[in-house]
């Protein structure tokens, strides 16, 4: 990898999940690899890695998926803590990161945001910076500090720089990201939302025999990227395919770790398509759903990681599962 490809910078949580107050924050590189005995936090991480990208859409949905509230907070005081999420995000062009940071707590068994503040992460602010953007919900009273030049109908004037939004545009209980969109009046806000949402988070693959990555696919799937249950495998590989050296890349990735591959075909018919791999020594191609677990597996990671345009952030929990320890070395290959 070369230069800062971060978009994470640091992460912190305190009384999240299994991270207590006190929880130092976490410093992200380029890669990381997260390693430790069963029940040390690494699944929490990722949980709240997607709690972050979904305050771009909808901040409660993983918190009612994992349980509600109270199954968020940290479990190690007697009362209900405040849990809080703080991240440092690297912006282009920008020396400062910027800092998104959010608590909540639980209130009669449901999600209530507490507070939730977007700033530029500077030691001392020149004079230039005193009105740079930043965001608060000030205990419900949202205050932006925008250029005096930015604020629009939806705010109330106070001092130069600084505008109360109107209650009316903000719903309660859900981020500023998923509510507000617009490069020109925001554009701190904007880019925040639009890369959260690009955010992949591989968690588990169902290899099962009815599964979706197996059966054939409807063709009008997003081709651009693996969705998180692989169910456009086949769109991702014929949009690569149509690339000569990343296809090329991914053929001899794959015949690394199957000696008898020659090549993959991806066959659309009836409003589907569906994966065939052509084998040495075999007149006919066999389907996806005759694939073992680990090739399928494999031809997942390589179509993730040899990518050319990858998102800005891809959570791979466990990617070692189901493949023969000869090939992790591969894998770590294809990571770096």
């Amino acid at each position: 990898m070369q230069g800062d490809t971060r978009f994470i910078r640091t992460l912190q949580l305190r009384n999240l999940l299994s991270f207590g107050p006190d929880s130092p924050p976490i410093e992200f590189g380029p890669l990381n690899v997260l390693i430790g005995p069963n029940g040390s936090g690494k699944s929490n991480v990722i949980g709240a890695i997607d709690l972050l990208r979904s305050s771009a859409t909808d901040l409660v949905a993983p918190i009612r998926e994992g349980g509600g509230t109270e199954e968020w907070l940290w479990k190690g005081i007697e009362q209900m803590p405040v849990a809080r999420l703080d991240a440092t995000i690297r912006l282009p062009d920008h020396k400062s990161p910027l800092r998104h940071e959010f608590s909540f707590v639980s209130v009669r068994q449901r999600f209530a945001l507490v507070d939730e503040q977007l700033d530029y992460e500077v030691e001392e602010l020149n004079e230039d910076q005193k009105t740079a953007f930043s965001y608060s919900l000030n205990k419900g009273d949202p205050v932006f500090d925008i250029p005096e030049e930015n604020a629009d109908d939806r705010t109330t004037g106070s001092k130069k720089g600084t505008r109360l939004f109107r209650d009316e545009y903000l719903t309660p209980n859900q981020s500023v990201l998923s509510q507000l969109r617009d490069p020109t009046q925001y554009p701190e806000i904007t880019y925040l939302s639009d890369n959260y949402k690009r955010f992949k988070l591989f968690r588990n693959w169902d290899l099962g025999r009815n599964s979706s990555l197996r059966r054939p696919q409807p063709v009008d799937m997003p081709s651009d990227f693996l969705a998180e249950d692989a169910s456009n495998l086949g769109l991702v590989l014929n949009h690569l395919d149509l690339m000569g050296d990343i296809r090329n890349l991914l053929f001899s990735q794959i015949e690394q770790f199957y000696e008898q591959f020659e090549r993959y075909q991806v066959y659309f018919q009836g409003g589907t398509v569906q994966v065939f791999f052509h084998e040495r020594n075999l007149l006919r191609p066999v389907p996806a759903t005759r694939l073992s677990d680990g090739t399928l597996r494999f031809l997942c990671l390589v179509s993730i990681l040899c990518h050319p345009s990858p998102p800005p952030l891809i959570c791979i929990e466990e990617p070692e599962i189901g493949l023969h320890p000869d090939i992790l070395p591969i894998v770590a290959e294809l990571l770096i």
